[in-house]
């Protein structure tokens, strides 16, 4: 038979346990129908998003954008991170988005990259506009540079197929270069 003093530290031991999976509980629900879903239904309802999807692991967010073709990148990504922002506080995320590239523009961007990231990490924007210009231009791509004080984006277009890329500024100074 049990003596009093093992029933009450089974219980408390149950009670921890009981109350651990509530808290859990609750706080994916909030995550999943509070922000997440809510995120995804406005980012969703933009004129430049195909589709949203967002993922939570560790603690910070993925999200992944499939956008239309877009007149400008950094205006349409400088909205959606907007959005994000009032959603998201205090959080970090990460955007990726989902291209509609081709062989040709995928095959552009990778000789492109020597250039890209040599502008990059010495912060010569305008020659760096020059050089993607003058090599796309060669190709028959339509290629757009934007810069503003975060982050350095890219927008290729050949016909139908277009590649967004962003790069942050703050990792072209340190490491070289990162993109999304």
């Amino acid at each position: 038979m049990m003596k009093n003093s093992e029933f009450k530290i089974i219980t408390a031991v149950i009670s921890l346990i009981v109350t651990l999976a509530v808290l859990l509980g609750s706080y994916n629900l909030y995550n999943k129908y509070v922000v997440e879903k809510p995120l995804t239904r406005e980012l969703a309802t933009l004129p430049t998003v195909k589709s949203a999807k967002i993922m939570k692991v560790d603690k910070e967010y993925f999200i992944q954008l499939q956008l239309e073709q877009v007149d400008n990148i950094q205006d349409s990504y400088t909205q959606i991170e907007s959005i994000i922002n009032s959603k998201i506080k205090n959080a970090k995320y990460k955007i990726e988005i989902q291209d509609a590239d081709s062989k040709e523009l995928s095959h552009f961007y990778n000789e492109l990259q020597p250039v890209l990231y040599q502008g990059l990490s010495a912060q010569r924007y305008l020659w760096l506009d020059e050089q993607i210009k003058e090599r796309s231009s060669n190709k028959g791509i339509e290629s757009r540079l934007y810069v503003d004080d975060k982050r350095v984006y890219l927008q290729l277009e050949d016909a139908d197929s277009y590649l967004y890329k962003t790069f942050d500024i703050a990792q072209t100074q340190t490491s070289g270069g990162g993109d999304s």
